[in-house]
């Protein structure tokens, strides 16, 4: 069976790709049957042999998952374009139990956010019903109280310092 695949030429660090169509169980190191295109990704210049393409793939040749991408995407081939990276069960699993993760925090902060949105309501009405009790209550002053004279505090007569007997001499000692 043939393929159309693409072979690296190029230097290092500077890939180049030609697409070939080859028989798929060699190497695509190993000669082509025919060159019908390259790409240089780093450049993303294109050339494909649009006729070359449709003779092969109507005698027969299978385009790999990047080439069709390639080759869809240049409007070469009308398909859609196939998934080139597959996604393993365990990953599956664990971008299963993240998104499981994620909706439940959701919730929790929706229920919050309900939760506090019913409290503000409850004490808005509260406030509301609270001035309408005061707007329609009667004003009454409250009796003032008669001040209180003021207090004088009685002064008590200062104290005299007492005379001890003995001198008081600091340097006798």
């Amino acid at each position: 069976m043939l393929v159309i695949r693409m072979q690296r030429v190029g230097r290092a660090k500077q890939p180049y790709f030609r697409l070939i169509i080859q028989e798929k169980t060699k190497s695509p190191r190993s000669t082509a049957v025919e060159i019908v295109g390259f790409y240089n990704p780093r450049t993303k210049e294109k050339n494909f042999k649009e006729d070359r393409i449709t003779y092969w793939m109507g005698q027969g040749a299978q385009a790999t998952d990047a080439v069709n991408n390639l080759l869809v995407g240049a409007g070469v081939i009308k398909a859609e374009k196939r998934r080139v990276v597959s996604i393993t069960g365990a990953r599956k699993g664990r971008m299963a139990e993240a998104v499981k993760a994620d909706a439940e925090t959701k919730a929790k902060a929706e229920e919050k956010a309900a939760v506090a949105k019913a409290a503000a309501e409850e004490t808005a009405k509260a406030e509301a019903e609270a001035a309408k009790v005061a707007a329609e209550a009667p004003v009454v002053e409250a009796p003032t109280e008669p001040e209180a004279a003021p207090v004088t505090e009685l002064e008590a007569p200062a104290e005299e310092p007492k005379e001890d007997a003995t001198p008081s001499d600091s340097s006798t000692t």
